[in-house]
C-alpha cells in the first residue's frame, strides 16, 4: 500500500509543479523541539523548497535532519534516534491577507534512520528472573504520510518571511515538531 500511495503522491507533485507559468519560489529554512513518544525529545532542522502551481496551491520538496535522545523505557540504556528525511508536501493557502499567510500541507516523508532502542531480556530465561535491558541498534528506512501547518509572515518590500511551523510526521512513528522558520522567495 505504501508504494503505491508514494507513486500516487509523486505523479501528482509532478503534475502540480509543472505549470509554465511558475518562475520563481520560496526557499524556506528552520528548526525546532521534535517529540516522538514519551521522553524521547531533541530537535529537527529543516529546509524545503516552496514553488507556487496557482494562486491556492503550492508544492514542496524538502529535507529533514532529526536529532533525539532520552530515556524512555528505563534509565539503564540511553536510547536515541537520528535521521535523515526527504520530504514531499502539497499545501493549500486558505488565507492570505496582506502580509499574513496561512498553509495547511499534506505530505509524504522517506526517513533513513538510526537508532538505538531498549529491549528487555531475562538473562536466567525465567519470567521470575530479574528484568535487564540491554541497547539493540537498527538502521533502514520509513516511509509516510505528513500534516503541516504553517502560518508566515511577510516582511513588507522584502522578499523574506518569518514563520512558525507545526507539523506531525508518521515516518518511525508519530512524530510532533514545532519551530519557527525562515523564508527567503527567490
Amino acid at each position: 500500500m505504501k508504494p503505491l500511495l508514494l507513486l500516487a503522491f509523486i505523479c501528482s507533485f509532478l503534475v502540480t509543479t509543472a505549470q509554465p507559468e511558475i518562475n520563481s519560489g520560496t526557499l524556506l529554512i528552520g528548526g525546532g523541539y521534535t517529540h516522538d513518544y514519551p521522553k524521547l525529545d531533541g530537535y529537527s532542522l529543516l529546509t524545503e523548497f516552496l514553488t507556487p502551481t496557482d494562486h491556492c496551491i503550492q508544492a514542496g520538496f524538502g529535507a529533514k535532519f532529526v536529532n533525539l535522545n532520552g530515556y524512555p523505557q528505563t534509565e539503564q540504556v540511553d536510547e536515541y534516534l537520528q535521521a535523515f528525511t526527504i520530504d514531499l508536501n502539497l499545501y493549500w493557502v486558505p488565507f492570505q491577507l496582506g502580509p499574513h499567510v496561512l498553509r495547511l500541507g499534506l505530505g509524504y516523508a522517506v526517513s533513513f534512520y538510526s537508532k538505538k532502542q531498549a529491549y528487555p531480556t531475562w538473562p536466567g530465561g525465567s519470567l521470575e528472573d530479574p528484568v535487564v535491558w540491554e541497547g539493540q541498534f537498527r538502521s533502514g528506512w520509513h516511509a509516510g504520510p505528513s500534516l503541516i501547518a504553517e502560518y508566515a509572515y511577510v516582511f513588507p518590500a522584502s522578499n523574506c518571511s518569518l514563520g512558525i511551523r507545526a507539523a506531525l510526521y508518521q515516518e518511525y512513528d508519530r512524530t510532533w515538531y514545532v519551530g519557527p522558520r525562515l523564508g527567503i522567495g527567490l
